[in-house]
């Protein structure tokens, strides 16, 4: 029996993967501002919703494909709304209908504030005085909500977690050395139950120092490097380096195809354009 792979929905690069990603992973994806890592999440999550539809579309390259049963958006700082709204303003491959129906988005938004300057009216409408007396007496930190969270989703999914740059820079005060284990322990539990889960992880390039962008990576089972490069004397380009990947880098390492020229279009999202042979820029 061959490895257990969860489709990332970018049939360009699930292709090369041989199928997709492996079930249990953490994936951080770390770009520049602009890059493609906030795409890859969303043409993925988009591209998912519609295989969970029409599995039978998914590139399987003979390995066991686990397709998720849902798509999980956990988000500290935007409503739901403007993602979606997002979503299909930049995509036309966007399907609303199957988004409605195999995503859920997970609102943090409440306790990431709960500490700020920021008023409570400004996170929703629907925010009463018993609703912030609830909040501050349940005391419970951001990051026990967030674990309590995952450790509810048992179902085969993709879960995205938009900004680990966010929850890194939390108002709330989050000692360094409990995040870094709680991302262990994401990484850990992700493995653990019968339901695969591929979780991907955004973090924003050079907001934090080198060495906390290389604690983080640590955390993580797989990482996707996204940054822009010269082209010519007067353009740019986007890139896709895997630095890490375990479990498939000694095969990606010996095809050559560790690194990825990458393009971005509203009819396609996000797409693999050229695989570039040279290693470990």
């Amino acid at each position: 029996m061959g490895e257990k792979l969860i489709p990332t929905g970018i049939l360009s690069l699930d292709t090369v993967l041989g199928g997709g990603l492996p079930a249990g992973a953490f994936v951080l994806l770390l770009g520049e501002d602009g890059a493609g890592h906030q795409e890859f999440a969303y043409t993925s999550a988009l591209m998912l919703s519609q295989l969970i539809e029409s599995p039978e579309l998914a590139a399987g390259g003979g390995a066991e494909l686990q397709l998720p049963e849902k798509i999980y958006y956990m988000s500290l700082t935007r409503a739901a709304e403007d993602v979606l709204n997002e979503l299909n303003m930049s995509f036309s491959i966007a399907n609303s209908a199957f988004l409605e129906k195999n995503m859920r988005f997970m609102d943090f938004s409440r306790e990431y504030f709960r500490k700020s300057i920021v008023p409570y009216s400004w996170l929703s409408r629907e925010f009463t005085i018993e609703d912030v007396e609830r909040l501050m007496a349940g005391e419970r930190s951001l990051l026990e909500a967030l674990a309590d969270a995952l450790s509810e989703v048992t179902e085969r999914c993709l879960i995205i977690f938009d900004s680990l740059t966010a929850l890194a820079m939390c108002p709330d005060g989050i000692k360094w050395e409990d995040l870094l284990a709680f991302l262990r322990g994401v990484q850990r539990a992700l493995k653990l139950g019968e339901g695969a889960r591929l979780l991907y992880g955004l973090l924003t390039k050079d907001v934090l120092k080198k060495s906390g962008e290389e604690a983080i990576s640590d955390c993580a089972d797989a990482v996707f490097v996204f940054k822009w490069e010269a082209f010519g004397t007067t353009q740019r380009r986007r890139e896709m380096h895997v630095r890490k990947l375990r479990g498939l880098m000694p095969k990606l390492e010996s095809e050559g195809v560790a690194n990825f020229e990458v393009k971005i279009t509203s009819r396609s999202g996000f797409e693999i354009s050229k695989v570039k042979e040279v290693l470990g820029r």
